[in-house]
């Protein structure tokens, strides 16, 4: 006996609508036995029967088939469990779920069981490849920890939580077991003459023993004989160095320093102008903070002053 989409396309298209007539006159037509398995959109396509959708059917919004008990067809519904041999129809292609069971998803470059459904359907998904030359990724679901997704995709991918240490950070959340350090150039601050409004910058994932900013980190204190990377530079403050914000324009910008911690292990940036400040024998010179000069006559509600001595 044919069975399935085979059956259907083989009977006449008046079929479905003289099973529903059947139907309402009660009489006994016999053909939901050549239904089963055919394509349905809802119960209504299946005529005693009922429109069985796996969780990746009803994802995508697509057809499921006909079914006496409601159970998917197994190898021939994405989402489907694959049959007895572990097959599939050649247009899916057997997954192994996180559960250990095969099933029947849409073929795609990196097809994955990303769900399922009470009736224990799956959903499939056909997510991002998360290999990369340095092997920092690893696969995630969205909603987990840390998983960056695409707009309307189940899955992405997140760096793995043993290799969180020095990793961009918004909060803690973002860290594992590590905690999100900010150094006082990363915090949100006050108004400056040359950035106004600046907000909060991400910080690093560092040790939650020993929660110190890391050294390059913008804004915290450069160990001797290092250097920052390549948006930062170091300046000076006293003998030691920090590494700050390299201005977008240096030839008339320079980053300064102008607040520092306790333990002097962070600072705050500014940029200041360059040979904005005359002295009295008519040379330019840089303008300062009140950390990185002794005297610099900084004006009220402002960060960048002039040397002493200097109009």
């Amino acid at each position: 006996m044919l069975r399935g989409a085979e059956a259907v396309a083989r009977l006449p298209r008046f079929i479905p609508t003289v099973a529903i007539a059947c139907l309402a006159l009660g009489w006994a037509c016999g053909i939901d036995e050549l239904l089963i398995g055919a394509p349905c959109d809802g119960d209504a396509d299946c005529p005693n029967l009922i429109c069985a959708r796996t969780a990746s059917e009803t994802a995508a919004d697509g057809q499921g088939r006909c079914s006496e008990d409601g159970t998917c067809v197994p190898g021939e519904q994405d989402g489907c469990r694959a049959r007895s041999d572990n097959t599939c129809d050649l247009s899916l292609q057997p997954v192994q779920g996180p559960n250990g069971n095969r099933y029947c998803c849409g073929r795609g470059t990196n097809t994955t069981v990303v769900g399922f459904a009470e009736d224990g359907t799956a959903e499939c998904a056909d997510c991002p490849s998360c290999s990369t030359l340095s092997g920092t990724e690893e696969p995630c679901l969205a909603g987990e920890a840390r998983c960056e997704v695409e707009d309307g995709m189940r899955c992405g991918c997140r760096t793995p939580g043993d290799r969180l240490l020095n990793e961009d950070c918004e909060g803690d959340d973002d860290c594992g077991a590590l905690v999100c350090v900010r150094t006082l150039e990363q915090q949100e601050e006050p108004d400056e003459a040359a950035v106004p409004d600046r907000a909060a910058e991400d910080g690093q994932c560092r040790p939650s023993d020993d929660p110190a900013c890391a050294p390059g980190q913008s804004g915290c204190l450069l160990p001797s004989g290092s250097s920052c990377d390549a948006m930062t530079q170091a300046v000076g403050v006293g003998s030691l160095e920090y590494c700050c914000p390299t201005p977008g324009n240096s030839v008339e910008f320079q980053p300064v320093a102008y607040a520092r911690s306790a333990d002097q292990r962070e600072v705050a940036c500014t940029t200041c102008r360059r040979r904005s400040c005359m002295d009295d024998a008519g040379n330019l010179l840089d303008e300062c903070t009140t950390i990185s000069a002794d005297g610099c006559h900084v004006p009220t509600g402002a960060l960048c002053g002039c040397p002493p001595g200097t109009e």
